[in-house]
């Protein structure tokens, strides 16, 4: 998996959930409603290996302070 977005949405899309929570009219609403055309995919598309990377050190750094169940 290392390297490859995820074939589809791992998580619910924020904009479709939250919508009536953001002002209509704020740069917030702005930024949801055009993300696409601003933000494309092929933008990030180098960054989806190192954000994966720090994801699993976040996760394995973690568990070192895990309390053990014994």
């Amino acid at each position: 998996m290392m390297g490859r977005p995820p074939s589809r949405p791992v998580g619910p899309d924020v904009w479709a959930t939250c919508r009536e929570l953001i002002p209509a009219g704020s740069a917030f609403a702005f930024l949801a409603e055009h993300r696409d055309a601003l933000f494309p995919e092929v933008m990030f598309g180098d960054m989806y290996p190192y954000v994966a990377a720090v994801v699993e050190l976040v996760e394995d750094f973690g568990q070192c302070f895990t309390p053990s169940q014994g």
